[in-house]
């Protein structure tokens, strides 16, 4: 009844590991403190900076944002399609006994976890981009956005597009790098994994034979 009752518990704390959905996404990040290190940070503030720039030079903001709106859809498209080549890779990776190996249950998150959650928090960041991007220019196209409101009113809401959008385009580029850096990773990992097999199976050979 014990063996029973402990499996039962290292179950659960394996299952409290691999959560689904944002859930779990968000409990693998938490654990890496991923937007707490310095370099978002000081993404934040220049972006922030840049932002109260463009307001103090113009009050309205809506030409600027329309310009920053337009750089995001020439770009961020491109960006996130090779992030979802990298994840693509990652995810083949998976099939790997390598990784297989990362696998943990003492209730902390494995490796490959963690390289897909920055992987996917990476790709959603930039549809997020792309999305409110287009959702903003269509409003510009449509002339939607052409109501009566207060100046004050307009100036703030198109100071507080601008950066929100600056600020989600700045997480979405930083990541950009740790997407490398992450691919770098996992390849390196995996080349070890299977050079310390080869070595091992080299040396139980070169046993054998002096053995004969």
């Amino acid at each position: 009844m014990s063996d029973n009752n402990d499996f039962s518990t290292e179950a659960q704390s394996i299952k409290a590991t691999h959560k689904t959905s944002f859930s779990g996404l968000w409990a693998i990040l938490n654990e890496r403190k991923t937007f707490y290190r310095w370099y978002y940070i000081v993404g934040y503030c220049l972006a922030s900076l840049f932002a109260l720039l463009v307001f103090c030079k113009n009050k309205n903001c809506y030409s600027d944002l329309i310009n920053l709106i337009d750089t995001t859809l020439s770009v961020f498209p491109s960006l996130c399609g090779f992030s979802l080549s990298g994840f693509a890779i990652v995810i083949n990776m998976g099939n790997q006994d390598s990784w297989k190996d990362t696998a943990r249950y003492d209730g902390k998150y494995s490796f490959y976890q963690h390289a897909i959650a920055v992987f996917s928090i990476c790709v959603l960041f930039q549809v997020l981009v792309v999305i409110s991007s287009f959702c903003i220019r269509l409003l510009d196209k449509t002339k939607i956005n052409q109501i009566e409101l207060p100046e004050c009113l307009i100036n703030l809401i198109n100071f507080s597009t601008l950066l929100a959008v600056l600020l989600t385009a700045i997480t979405a580029l930083i990541m950009v790098f740790f997407l490398v850096i992450s691919l770098f990773s996992a390849g390196q990992y995996i080349d070890s994994k299977s050079a310390i097999k080869r070595f091992a199976a080299d040396i139980e050979s070169r046993t054998k034979s002096g053995s004969v």
